[in-house]
């Protein structure tokens, strides 16, 4: 997960450089590291459930634009 938010992190403030075509294949990949990130951290969370460690208060919203991500409503 360092990796891809390095990535995250490098592309982010360029993401409205360019052309439209170009900050459109920006977006696409910010998208594409996002799901990832959520990914990897729906993981862990999961993970941590099954151990009984319970972090629903701190990362409810992030499950939460990770799911809206999922269903196409962000970004």
């Amino acid at each position: 997960m360092q990796q891809l938010v390095k990535k995250w992190e490098e592309l982010y403030p360029k993401r409205m450089s360019g052309t439209v075509d170009d900050q459109q294949k920006k977006g696409e990949e910010l998208k594409e590291l996002a799901r990832e990130i959520c990914r990897g951290l729906d993981g862990i969370l999961n993970h941590l459930g099954i151990l009984g460690k319970r972090l629903e208060d701190h990362y409810a919203a992030a499950r939460s634009i990770c799911y809206e991500l999922d269903q196409g409503r962000r970004m």
